[in-house]
């Protein structure tokens, strides 16, 4: 959707409710955010919904709406409650249906408020509220119509329109808000009640698991930390679960916390009940939630495949530098990148598996492009759901001249497939390239207040250099790829869970030219599992160095007493990011981030 946004002048209504009231002004804008407009600048009709489902609410009245609305441009508005967000034909186009109650109404001053003819009391499955207006005439002031503010929750915005969005979907984690109606309750709302929500919990047999869950406030009261009973079939166990930062006090107000659940050993699904029994270490009596524990043969590591595009030449390009540094150094081995230079002596020779609209640029698992100035907080992301199946890759010399390096994957997968199409396919990465010819353009030079793109050691040596740096050493860079459909047939079609399935792929090395792979032994292969029926990467994982030696630690920089005769460095810096020009063993007493020759970061302390 080619939708706007802009900030509405409108006042906030926020979800208000003394002790003893029995009023409730409530909006899904817990934090209490300027609302803004949001809208496709378009004539058309918009539907907007929010469900009103907490448990808290069952039996409460709701008696109306208030909502900002453009003060003119806007014709046939109304307010609606609906048990399902139901659309039916009308003059050849779908319009919306409310099932329960719809009353028209006339904004004033740029605000719609509207009573239900009979107040309604919410049911235990919850209900949708919600209201409807045409824009006739687009203008400034109608072409984001619909109020919202900045943050998420699944019942905190639907919506549906006559030309643009044309079925009901719910958009607040898509576009990262909220709507800013406010509905009017009336009912008994306890002081102090929450709720765990479940959902499908995944975990591998006979291992504990830390399970991230949403905790809703139920009450008009703060949540901080709370203490729940659970049961599965056969046993009960108990726990506490600590919120990173307390629940706001207000009804319906969520964040996520980890519940642990104990080992099970049978696979398969089985039913979990759980309670909340105490918050903050008093007793209280909350509803009931049940969810879903999956039990798989084994859970595999999630590996998001970064691939980016870069070149000495280009000025921007050490925020790809710096991101693919410093992320090995904080992830270890679950990040796994490749880097396709181009225009320069490590540029890639063929195609690549996506087409760059500029430099840098970088894509994950090839379907989302990424901000490379935010990979750090987006990547993880990319890893919060559990994947169908894992891989690993191993890699031996093929021949005694080190002329062709084969590599092994061995993928597995949760469950068993019947008639499945998994493929695997290979990127030839190398690490410790330099070379003392090799400048690295830098726009970043002197540019300050850009540390949250360009962070740590690395961010500061490019922000504190000059306008070309020198001296660098460049790691996982793409020199060779299979196929990137994958093989037909690396995996079978019928797939037994947990079992593992082999393929093996001979990379010649022969024709890499020597002044710019010197070290034969710092290569690698990357390993890439995709789903061939949808062209999907499903996971991947690199192998070590064709030397044996890992290509990331797992624990980030890792801070040891190294002799200097231990040390082969590549390159020396100053904890503050300036590059040293004298060698490591001339060096004053004191700590210094090495690059050592394998392509591997350490802080060293000379003495």
């Amino acid at each position: 959707m080619d939708m706007k946004r802009i900030i509405f002048a409108f006042g906030l209504a926020l979800a208000v409710l003394s002790a003893s009231a029995a009023r409730l002004d409530y909006t899904f804008n817990f934090s209490g955010a300027p609302s803004e407009g949001y809208g496709t600048g378009k004539a058309e009709t918009y539907d907007v919904a929010v469900r009103i489902a907490n448990p808290s609410f069952v039996g409460a009245k709701i008696h109306g709406i208030r909502v900002a609305v453009p003060k003119s441009g806007v014709s046939a508005v109304s307010a609606w409650l609906t048990s399902g967000l139901n659309l039916k034909k009308k003059n050849g186009k779908n319009v919306n249906d409310p099932d329960i109650a719809s009353v028209g109404g006339t904004p004033a001053d740029g605000w719609l408020d509207i009573a239900f003819t009979q107040p309604y009391a919410v049911p235990a499955e919850g209900v949708y509220v919600g209201y409807s207006f045409t824009v006739d005439e687009p203008d400034a002031g109608t072409a984001a119509p619909v109020s919202v503010a900045r943050g998420t929750s699944p019942d905190g915005l639907f919506l549906h329109t006559s030309r643009t969005k044309l079925r009901w979907g719910g958009v607040s984690e898509e576009l990262g808000m909220v709507s800013a109606m406010t509905v009017v309750l009336e009912g008994g709302f306890p002081a102090s009640s929450a709720v765990i929500r479940l959902g499908l919990i995944q975990a591998a047999a006979d291992e504990e698991t830390a399970a991230y869950v949403q905790v809703v406030n139920c009450g008009s009261g703060q949540v901080s930390s709370l203490e729940y009973r659970a049961e599965l079939p056969g046993r009960t166990f108990t726990g506490t679960a600590r919120l990173a930062a307390p629940l706001p006090a207000c009804i319906g107000a969520s964040a996520t916390a980890s519940v642990k659940i104990p080992p099970v050993g049978e696979k398969g699904e089985h039913a979990l009940k759980i309670r909340v029994v105490g918050i903050g270490g008093a007793a209280v009596e909350c509803p009931e939630t049940e969810g879903t524990l999956k039990v798989y043969p084994f859970i595999p590591a999630n590996r998001p495949l970064v691939e980016e595009y870069t070149g000495l030449w280009c000025g921007w390009c050490p925020l790809g530098y710096v991101a693919l540094e410093t992320m090995k150094e904080r992830r270890g081995d679950l990040f796994v990148a490749a880097a396709y230079h181009n225009g320069d002596d490590m540029a890639f020779d063929g195609k690549t598996p996506n087409s760059p609209g500029g430099y840098p640029s970088a894509y994950v698992n090839r379907s989302a492009s990424v901000n490379l100035g935010k990979i750090y907080t987006e990547w993880d992301a990319w890893r919060r759901w559990i994947p169908e199946g894992g891989v690993e890759c191993g890699v031996e010399w093929a021949d005694d001249a080190h002329a062709s390096l084969r590599a092994t994957s061995t993928a597995r997968f949760i469950e068993g497939r019947s008639g499945a199409d998994y493929r695997v396919s290979y990127i030839l990465v190398a690490d410790g390239l330099s070379n003392p010819r090799w400048k690295q353009n830098n726009s970043y030079s002197g540019l300050e207040g850009r540390e949250d793109e360009m962070p740590g050691e690395w961010g500061s040596l490019f922000i504190g250099g000059g306008k070309y740096v020198e001296g660098l050493t460049f790691n996982d860079v793409a020199v060779a790829a299979t196929s990137y459909d994958g093989f037909p047939g690396s995996v079978p079609p019928e797939i037994e869970a947990g079992e593992e399935y082999a393929h093996s792929y001979t990379f010649d090395v022969s024709g890499l030219d020597p002044k710019t792979f010197s070290q034969p032994g710092m290569l690698r292969v990357i390993a890439v599992l995709t789903d061939g029926k949808s062209g999907k990467v499903v996971n991947c994982a690199s192998s070590a160095h064709a030397d044996g030696t890992p290509f990331a630690g797992t624990d980030g920089v890792e801070e040891v007493e190294l002799s200097i005769s231990e040390a082969v460095p590549a390159g020396v810096w100053t904890l503050d990011g300036r590059k040293m020009r004298l060698p490591l063993d001339e060096a004053r007493p004191g700590l210094y981030v090495v690059r050592l020759s394998d392509g591997s970061v350490r802080k060293v302390m000379v003495k």
